[in-house]
Formats: C-alpha cells, sequence, structure tokens
C-alpha cells in the first residue's frame, strides 16, 4: 500500500491492505477519534479529512473501513487490534463514494444500488424498501435500519473519497445538496445505539473549491463545514520515518556494531541541528540506510514538488538509477549512509524534469550551472555543492545550509574536517557565498532584498537630517480622503456637515486657502524640525481661534523634536475650537 494511491472502492476487498497498514502514534491517534466516535452515546460521528495529495487519508480510510466491516476484519490488522484496546467498535457496513462530475446525489444513489444487489446482504422485501427511497439521502438511512436488522451490522459508515469533486461541480442551483448533506450529518450525530458516520475526504477546506463563489453560496458551505469534525492530516516528521521505516524493513539488530554506531552518531549530529523535531525520537533511526538528514529532506522535497508520501515511497521502491536501491546494491554495508548528495543525483536523473513549482526552474539551473563551473572538483567538494544545492532549492528556514549543518550531514561519508576545508575553498573559488551577517550558504547570490544591507547603504549615503526636512514636503504630497461627514453631528441634529482634510507643511502655510465651500476644515501642518513646528503651533492657535470650524494639529516627524517643556501633556494640537 506504500506504493501507488488507494482506491476505496477498489482495495476494499483486499484484506491485505488493512494487515499492511502502518499504524503509526500520529494516526493511532487520528484513528482512536474516529471509532471513539462510533461507541455508545457519542455525537462524535461526523468528520472531514482535509490533507495534502498523497498524505494517506484514503489509505486511513480504508483501514477503518476494513477493520470494522465484520466481513473483512482481522485480528491482524492494526485497526483492528486498536479498536480493541480502546473498548470495543460496532460493525459498521461501508458504503463508499468516489467523487465525480456527476453529482454528490446521483453517486450516492449508484452506491446505495450496488450495496443492495450485494448478495445476502439484504431480503427482497428489505431491499425493496431501501430502493423505492427515492432521495439518496433518506435511503441511506433506511439502509442503515435494514442493515442492522439483519443482525450482522450495527450501523452504517459512509466514506465520500475526493468529496472536492462534488463541490468543485456543484451550480448555484444546487441548494438541496448542501442542505441534505447538512441534514445527514446532524443524523450521524444523533444517531444513537444504531450508528451512522460520515467521513468526507478533501485535499482542503470546502470554501477553498469555488473561491468565485457568491457569499451566499460561500456562507450555505460554511454551514456544511461546521457540522462536521475536521481531522487535518498535518502530520509530524515522526510520522514520515517511521512509515519510510516500515518500507524499508531492516532487521537493525543484525547490523554490524560499526554501522550502528556510525548511524546512532549521525542520528546525534542531525538531531542537534533540530532537523528531527522534538518527536522524532528514535523513529529516524530506523531508516537506515537513509543518512538521518536525508528524511526530513527528501519529506519536505516530495511535499514540494511531489505527492508527499506516495512520491517518497515510490522513490523507496524506485529501481531507477542513483535510487535507494540502486545505492544499496552498489554499496556494502559499511561503506556509508545514503545522503543528501546521493538524493540529489536521483532527483537530477529522475525527477528534475519535473521541478517546475514554487522555485523550480530557475533555482535548479542555476544549481546545474554551478555543478558544471565546477566540473573539476574533488569529491567532497561535489558532494558539498549538491548537498547545498538541495537546501538551497528547498529554501525552508529549518533546512538552512549552514556550515555546521553541511558538515554534519556529510559525516560519516566525510569527516568534519575535510568538508570545512571544502567549504572554504569553494567560497574562496567563487562557488559558494553567504549573506553579510548570516550563516547560511549559497549556490548563488540571494536574489532576496536585504533591508539591514540597504539600510546600512542609505545611512552612509544619505544625510538623515536632510531627509528629515524634506519628509513633510513629500508626505504632504501623498493623496488622502479629502472630505468627511461629522457623523454624530449629523446623528444628534439631523442636520449634515462636511469638513475638507487637508495635510500641508510649515514653509507652506502662507499660501493655505482655506477649506473652500466644506463646512469646516481639518488641517495636519507635517513639521520637520523644532522651528517648524513652533511656526505651525502658533499658526494653528490663530487660525483655529479665528474659524470656529477649523481644526488644526501640528505634526513632528520625529517624536525628538519635543523637548520636555514643550511636549504637551495628552495631545499634539496647537489649538482649536470645534463647533
Amino acid at each position: 500500500m506504500f506504493y501507488r494511491s488507494v482506491a476505496l472502492e477498489r482495495d476494499v476487498s483486499d484484506p491485505a491492505a488493512g494487515r499492511s497498514f502502518v499504524l503509526t502514534p500520529w494516526l493511532e491517534r487520528v484513528a482512536s477519534e474516529v471509532i471513539t466516535g462510533l461507541q455508545e452515546r457519542s455525537t462524535r460521528r461526523a468528520w472531514r479529512v482535509i490533507g495534502d495529495f498523497g498524505v494517506g487519508k484514503s489509505a486511513l480510510a480504508l483501514a477503518l473501513v476494513q477493520a470494522l466491516d465484520p466481513r473483512l476484519s482481522d485480528q491482524a490488522m492494526p485497526v483492528c487490534q486498536l479498536a480493541e484496546s480502546i473498548g470495543g467498535a460496532p460493525r459498521m457496513f461501508p458504503l463508499l463514494v468516489t467523487g465525480s462530475r456527476d453529482g454528490l446525489a446521483s453517486a450516492l444513489t449508484s452506491s446505495i444500488r450496488k450495496a443492495v444487489a450485494t448478495k445476502g446482504l439484504l431480503g427482497t422485501k428489505a431491499s425493496g424498501e431501501v430502493l423505492a427511497v427515492e432521495d439518496p439521502f433518506a435511503a441511506i438511512v433506511e439502509l442503515r435500519d435494514r442493515l442492522h436488522a439483519t443482525g450482522q451490522f450495527d450501523g452504517l459508515l459512509l466514506v465520500v473519497d475526493e468529496m472536492g469533486k462534488f463541490v468543485e461541480n456543484t451550480g448555484d442551483d444546487d441548494g438541496a445538496d448542501v442542505y441534505q448533506l447538512q441534514a445527514l450529518a446532524e443524523a450521524a450525530s444523533r444517531s444513537g445505539d444504531v450508528p451512522l458516520s460520515v467521513i468526507l475526504i478533501l485535499h482542503k477546506g470546502f470554501q477553498s473549491y469555488g473561491e468565485d463563489w457568491r457569499a451566499a453560496r460561500r456562507t450555505e458551505w460554511q454551514k456544511v463545514a461546521e457540522r462536521f469534525e475536521e481531522l487535518v492530516f498535518d502530520h509530524p516528521l515522526s510520522h514520515t520515518a517511521a512509515l519510510l521505516s516500515a518500507a524499508l524493513g531492516v532487521e537493525e539488530a543484525l547490523l554490524p556494531a560499526k554501522v550502528r554506531k556510525a548511524h546512532d552518531d549521525a542520528v546525534r549530529r542531525v538531531r542537534a541541528l533540530g532537523w528531527l523535531g522534538p518527536r522524532n525520537g528514535a523513529a529516524a533511526a530506523g531508516c537506515w540506510p537513509v543518512h538521518p538528514s536525508a528524511v526530513p529532506v527528501m519529506a519536505r522535497f516530495f511535499a514540494t514538488f511531489g505527492q508527499n508520501e506516495r512520491s517518497l515511497f515510490g522513490f523507496a521502491a524506485s529501481e531507477e538509477p542513483n535510487s535507494l536501491r540502486a545505492f544499496a546494491a552498489a554499496t556494502p554495508v559499511v561503506d556509508g549512509l545514503y545522503g543528501i548528495h546521493h538524493f540529489f543525483d536521483y532527483v537530477a536523473s529522475s525527477f528534475g524534469h519535473r521541478l517546475t513549482s514554487r522555485a523550480g526552474t530557475g533555482e535548479w539551473d542555476r544549481i546545474g550551472a554551478v555543478l558544471e563551473r565546477a566540473a573539476d572538483a574533488d569529491p567532497i567538494e561535489t558532494a558539498v555543492l549538491k548537498t547545498i544545492g538541495v537546501l538551497n532549492l528547498l529554501d525552508a528556514p529549518d533546512l538552512a545550509a549552514t556550515m555546521d549543518s553541511v558538515r554534519d550531514v556529510l559525516v560519516p561519508a566525510f569527516s568534519a574536517d575535510e568538508v570545512g576545508s571544502a567549504i572554504r575553498r569553494l567560497a574562496d573559488g567563487g562557488l559558494l557565498f553567504q549573506r553579510p551577517g548570516r550563516l547560511e550558504l549559497r549556490l548563488w547570490t540571494s536574489r532576496r532584498v536585504d533591508l539591514s544591507a540597504i539600510w546600512a547603504d542609505a545611512e552612509r549615503e544619505v544625510d538623515a537630517k536632510q531627509v528629515l526636512r524634506e519628509l513633510p514636503r513629500h508626505l504632504s504630497a501623498l493623496p488622502i480622503r479629502a472630505h468627511v461627514l461629522a457623523r454624530r453631528h449629523s446623528v444628534t441634529t439631523g442636520t449634515n456637515r462636511r469638513f475638507a482634510v487637508r495635510c500641508t507643511y510649515a514653509s507652506a502655510l502662507a499660501g493655505y486657502a482655506g477649506h473652500g465651500d466644506a463646512d469646516g476644515g481639518l488641517v495636519a501642518v507635517i513639521c520637520g524640525s523644532d522651528d517648524e513646528l513652533r511656526i505651525a503651533r502658533a499658526w494653528a492657535a490663530e487660525v483655529t481661534a479665528e474659524h470656529s470650524t477649523m481644526l488644526a494639529a501640528a505634526v513632528p516627524t520625529n517624536g525628538e523634536f519635543w523637548s520636555t517643556d514643550d511636549r504637551p501633556a495628552s495631545s499634539q494640537m496647537g489649538g482649536g475650537k470645534r463647533s
């Protein structure tokens, strides 16, 4: 089940899928949520499972379906064992639906007809009563009741895979499906001793499928979403490492002591970098012969440029050149680990042409150009460049290429001193770059804007005092709202009063033309020096004394202009009256 996508309706009859399911601690918590929701007196029976492509949503649903179906359940299934450990689970008949353009109601009808046609499931009379219900949402409840009456099942589990396809193809006139889905979730929550459970599997939230929806339709789907409890597939690295370990199936106890010691040392080094996360622990150690630093890098790479775990396990099973299997076949057990620089070769030979998403094509071409320039580099230098190239491609802050990280991820393939010397040689040769004040190593000068460097250059080139003197003139030229309405006055008196809003600077006060045909004026005088501030305050006091409908303020561009004696206690108003 690691190496291809799960199709629920195709794979449900294969019990080997449930027996081979790897129940990591993270998946155990998620599965426990669903199973305990089926137990007596629980109302948590409507779920929406959200996660990216290839993260294992359908695989978990398949494992749950097989463990809860009495016709398929087997104590060798990890989910069956989990259910027993938390108090058991009811026997659930699986009604499986896969998203399509036909619409949810049509797909439900087809699945119900297929279920009723199952040999030996229901009698002729019961089958006819189910098929007689025209509304497929109501027919689900009827089917549940008829199945319960047979004594073979306790309830019904509806799983809708690829629910997003139904959402995408729902038109504005398909409101019935929206309300009936909401009602179905409510019925599941109230199903009591004859459980009805609904699991919707999506790649993203309901509203994300219809960014161009009208507001009313968006609100309707939001109400539907609120009826389903959310399970987000955003698992930690320890989960990915545990799955990869199970896929590799290495008996570490059989490895030579020297190999185990070298691998444990590599784990210690990478954990010290913070790459394995606080919850990873021993799980990553079970991924031999993969270097522990390569596990988070591969997981991040396939999440960005592939389909998450599906791509990761496809890589683990691949027979392509530079793959893990090719490395294991060609490398003696005692001669090293599959590191990031080995993974670079796999990406270049099998994945490079697909690097077209974020940070893809341009950066990958740059990395290739650097390696071409370093054609005469020794093996250590080449490994350093490839390692930094992959890390630069990912551009993840938590997987940064620094002197320490590159040195630690290349041990034990090379010694730490050898790697450090190679990095210095490459930097001296113009093949590695390091931004001033930063630890990160890059194969090219960064295209990012370094604000600290720009600020430092500006401080050297520009007179700050001159900037402050000119600032009021530039700020005054910015567009602002021309008028405001005196709303409280309008509410209390029933009369509208419109005030003009003006922004000016001290040297332009002589040309101030008033507030025109407005009922009053609001004036802000921006000041760039102590002298301008004194002028503005005096002008504000004068103009507001003469015109009762004026409100003026002197605004310093720098708080340091205020002396201790001049600073007002609660306002920067130069003076004014209000009508």
